[in-house]
């Protein structure tokens, strides 16, 4: 494939992750991502001969990892385990703001849709979260937690941290999110006195 196909492929790609993220898999169509990048329809199956559940699984691939290194820079750039999280919460709320609701998880809205299923797009957005969740708990791990009590600590945190998007972007406040922020700060404050 040559740079004009990857090109291609890489806009396809973008354009999937945004409808993801801001409508869901339900409410993204092809014709949604054929006009969004600007691709020829054919050109769909050409590069994702699964159609909309390969491009889905590789658009949430992509914007999955983007938010693990996202998370990962502002945890190796953090001083503990409590400014970390309140960190991450800040560049939420920011994308939040900027994004006017529109965006939060890139995750959450098909995760929900797809639970229950066990196709590949399901699949690749509990792939994500455990690929977040296992981020969360080395860092942890780093800090001196054990083993079990990481693991704990970073589904909570994670739990914490995907309601609080849902109840953001519902309500179109930021309030729920910076709640849970202060949440997880006390949560992390605590385990750092025992």
């Amino acid at each position: 494939m040559g740079e004009k196909g990857e090109k291609s492929k890489e806009r396809m790609i973008r354009a999937m992750a945004e409808a993801l993220e801001t409508r869901g898999y339900s409410g993204t169509g092809l014709n949604d991502i054929v006009e969004a990048s600007g691709a020829p329809k054919g050109s769909i199956y050409f590069h994702f001969p699964g159609g909309k559940e390969e491009l889905a699984a590789e658009a949430l691939n992509t914007s999955g990892e983007e938010m693990g290194e996202l998370f990962q820079k502002i945890l190796r750039s953090s001083k503990s385990a409590a400014n970390g999280i309140e960190n991450i919460f800040s560049a939420l709320e920011t994308k939040m703001i900027e994004s006017e609701f529109r965006k939060g998880c890139p995750i959450s809205i098909t995760a929900n849709e797809t639970s229950s299923e066990d196709g590949v797009v399901g699949q690749t957005c509990r792939n994500v979260f455990k690929n977040w969740n296992s981020k969360l708990e080395l860092f942890l791990r780093s800090l001196g937690y054990g083993k079990a009590r990481a693991a704990e600590l970073s589904v909570a945190l994670l739990s914490l941290m995907e309601g609080a998007i849902l109840f953001s972007r519902t309500y179109k406040d930021t309030r729920p999110l910076r709640t849970a922020a202060k949440t997880a700060r006390q949560l992390l404050a605590l385990e750092d006195r025992r």
